[in-house]
């Protein structure tokens, strides 16, 4: 019996089952910033919602992150590979299922409160704002692209999304792996799912680098 402060002692069956708990709660969590998302259509009759574009890319990129994060997990906590599989791969699809599309939803909240601050207030007649244009207005509107001609603003704004989901995704990640990584030191699993999220997106930085030289190139 586990006492209060003390943690379980590891084996498999208690992993994938607080995993398991914990999809269920974060597919409750994404169910319900999907509704809530619908009402943003009101206020975007035009442009492209990039958590529709970024989705494909996470899964496509799924189980590349996960053998990336293993090899940084094993290589710093010297953990069997078997289990830095399974952390990894569970960590991450709880962070894609409910960590990536909240960040969305949190920065869609933004975009479209500063849209409504200059356009109800009169300090502009449009957002981004005149004079404010090419990858500057990108990074204002990231999370839901206007229309444009420019080939090269979705893997743009796809870089810009990069840095948040990139903190989300820690959190996420170390906040729960940590301890079944290095049960007898926290500190070290957290340090090591910082390591290796910040490996994967380094792949995910440049395969999206390579596809916006590619996009210019085009233009």
């Amino acid at each position: 019996m586990t006492g209060i402060g003390q943690q379980r002692p590891f084996n498999a069956d208690n992993l994938s089952a607080d995993f398991y708990i914990a999809e269920l709660n974060m597919k409750r969590v994404f169910l319900a910033i999907f509704f809530m998302s619908l009402t943003s259509f009101a206020h975007a009759d035009v442009g492209l919602p990039m958590i529709v574009v970024f989705f494909p890319i996470s899964i496509l990129a799924f189980i590349p992150i996960v053998l990336i994060e293993s090899l940084v997990i094993c290589k710093i906590l010297n953990v069997r590979w078997k289990l830095s599989v399974k952390v990894a791969f569970l960590a991450n699809l709880v962070s894609s299922v409910a960590g990536i599309p909240l960040a969305w939803f949190i920065l869609l909240l933004f975009e479209f409160t500063a849209s409504d601050v200059f356009l109800k207030w009169g300090l502009s007649n449009s957002y981004p704002p005149s004079g404010v244009r090419g990858f500057e207005a990108i990074i204002l509107t990231a999370p839901w692209l206007g229309q444009t001609n420019d080939n090269w603003s979705v893997p743009f704004a796809v870089i810009v999304l990069l840095i948040p989901f990139f903190l989300v995704s820690c959190w996420i990640e170390s906040w729960y792996a940590a301890k079944w990584l290095s049960p007898s030191n926290v500190k070290n699993g957290v340090k090591a799912m910082w390591w290796a999220n910040a490996a994967s997106y380094l792949f995910l930085l440049a395969m999206c680098s390579i596809w916006l030289i590619w996009a210019i190139s085009k233009n």
